[in-house]
């Protein structure tokens, strides 16, 4: 349990053991594979994130699936 959002209301977070890893789509992660401002792109022009820490959708990034950024925004 963390405390989550603005409002710090409690919920259930899972951790994921493979967070940070790189990836350039979710099926490489246990979690999504999420992109932040600061993504490089690989050489062959496709986004590389990395794979979320853990299931909490609050935050500033985006979704990347089949290296390219699908979704994204801030939540909190």
């Amino acid at each position: 349990m963390k405390p989550q959002g603005m409002a710090g209301c409690f919920s259930c977070v899972q951790q994921y053991s493979d967070g940070g890893q790189f990836c350039t789509d979710g099926s490489e992660c246990q979690g999504d594979c999420r992109g932040w401002m600061d993504m490089e792109q690989t050489e062959g022009g496709d986004f590389a994130g990395q794979c979320a820490y853990d299931d909490s959708i609050f935050g500033c990034y985006s979704i990347i699936k089949e290296g390219k950024q699908v979704s994204g925004g801030c939540i909190d």
